[in-house]
């Protein structure tokens, strides 16, 4: 027997024969993907979406956020988490942080750098400028970003798409944006949003190399009795890797250094035993992400 030699049935003749199968214990409409009350998906009907042609290919990098702004203090950890296998740092900095303490040590050839800056963004930069002339990596590149600007884990995802996209419509499409995002629990939903976010970028015009995507665990979001922190920051981090962050960063600083040890190796079987960054768009296809996806770019 072939496909064709099926007898086709219309949507609604298949979901009322669904229905009487259920016996009104339930009903089809119990079964949508619902987010938030934003977004909804029907999880009978697989074929009416039009997937966007957009693929992205982008390796992400493992990332441990040192909150320190003690130098001597940041360094150490930050040595501690590179010989783990951190492939990029992102360190809290000011107008007062002392580059030559902050760095020791630390090949800027061999790794990926990122700035938090709190204060004055000016005199921060200056001081970093100065550090440069002065080092053994005078080419280092650092990205920059503000804390003021981090998309919360406690906004929810249509308000977090508003706010991305009037970012986007305010800016030069020839300028680089780095956006830290705190990743919410919903695994699907925030793998469309990642996505979302680089199809509306992209849309405006904008260079795909330039928008720069932070994947953030939030650990003081993760206290629960009931289950491990480290199970839901495991699927959040999944989460960053399928929607194609370029950093992810796991527990930060704040932790104890076996939470921020166990979620770093947890992103090494991810990238070298799940080989997800061999694969570009790993999730393009499937029905339910890439119709969350297309609402969350048409409906923000």
């Amino acid at each position: 027997m072939n496909w064709n030699e099926f007898n086709k049935i219309s949507s609604e003749e298949w979901k009322a024969k669904a229905e009487a199968d259920l016996k009104n214990k339930n009903s089809t409409g119990d079964y949508y993907y619902n987010v938030e009350g934003d977004y909804s998906v029907d999880s009978f009907i697989t074929n009416t979406i039009d997937v966007n042609n957009l693929r992205f290919n982008h390796i992400p990098s493992s990332c441990v956020r040192i909150r320190d702004f003690d130098s001597k203090i940041a360094n150490a950890l930050a040595l501690k988490y590179l010989s783990y296998g951190s492939s990029a740092l992102m360190f809290s900095v000011d107008s007062l942080t002392d580059f030559d303490i902050l760095l020791d040590g630390i090949h800027l050839d061999m790794i990926e750098l990122i700035l938090e800056i709190h204060g004055d963004v000016d005199q921060t930069k200056n001081r970093w400028q100065a550090y440069l002339t002065q080092c053994k990596y005078p080419n280092a590149i650092a990205l920059f970003t503000n804390p003021n600007e981090i998309i919360r884990c406690k906004d929810n995802f249509k308000s977090r798409i508003g706010s991305f996209r009037n970012v986007v419509n305010n800016i030069d499409n020839s300028k680089k944006l780095i956006v830290t995002i705190e990743l919410k629990k919903d695994f699907l939903a925030q793998i469309a949003e990642l996505r979302a976010f680089r199809i509306i970028w992209a849309n405006h015009g904008n260079a795909e190399e330039n928008l720069i995507i932070i994947g953030a665990v939030n650990g003081d979001t993760l206290i629960s009795e009931e289950v491990h922190p480290l199970i839901v920051a495991n699927y959040q981090m999944l989460s960053a890797y399928l929607g194609m962050s370029n950093f992810i960063c796991g527990y930060d600083t704040t932790q104890t250094e076996e939470l921020v040890r166990l979620s770093l190796n947890i992103q090494h079987i991810f990238s070298e035993e799940s080989r997800l960054t061999s694969v570009a768009d790993p999730v393009a296809g499937s029905y339910i992400v890439e119709a969350l996806t297309a609402q969350m770019v048409n409906n923000a």
